[in-house]
């Protein structure tokens, strides 16, 4: 299969064994859901996550809605006098969001824009995709890109760059009780 997303509406394409074939027309899954972050695509265990105009959504194969466990933080995508409200283009895009899923923590990571900055995202939000909770990290540092990769001793680890060409590694420091105190740089926030 492979789902295609308009910014308001979702298809699925779906193919027989053989792709070159035969292919199925694409089937609309989804009316008012779609994606308005190209890069916040994520495959999880579940589906594939995305953000859509109202929040975080997933794909389970079947059919596409709003991830239930961010309802509570939704706001910050629709109200625009929340001091967190998700910057957009002029045409409703967030193309600096970016979304990666971390297996060794089963954790959705998706980085936001909000009206606090210029150029980067500074908040990121984090569905536990075990514990089916979200949690909102919000940052003095404005970010650009963000991938899991392998450090040299093959551990995973999320690398995120800032706006200033610098890289973080986002699984050490202070805030999460990870490293040696004192010995590792560290991403200062706050948990909300």
């Amino acid at each position: 299969s492979l789902v295609i997303c308009k910014r308001r509406k979702t298809y699925v394409l779906r193919f027989s064994e053989n792709p070159i074939a035969e292919v199925f027309c694409p089937t609309r899954i989804s009316s008012d859901i779609g994606c308005i972050a190209p890069r916040s695509f994520a495959q999880v265990e579940s589906g594939s996550v995305w953000l859509s105009d109202r929040g975080i959504v997933i794909f389970d194969g079947r059919t596409v809605q709003h991830l239930p466990a961010s309802d509570m933080m939704n706001d910050m995508f629709t109200d625009v006098e929340n001091p967190r409200y998700v910057r957009r283009d002029r045409l409703g895009r967030v193309i600096d969001a970016v979304g990666v899923f971390y297996p060794k923590r089963q954790q959705y990571l998706l980085m936001v824009p909000t009206a606090q900055t210029q150029r980067g995202c500074n908040v990121i939000v984090v569905w536990d995709t075990k514990l089916n909770n979200v949690t909102i990290w919000e940052f003095c540092q404005e970010f650009q890109s963000m991938v899991v990769g392998k450090d040299s001793e093959g551990n995973e680890r999320v690398y995120a760059g800032d706006v200033n060409g610098f890289v973080w590694i986002l699984d050490f420091g202070y805030t999460d009780v990870v490293g040696l105190p004192n010995a590792t740089g560290t991403v200062r926030g706050t948990v909300t």
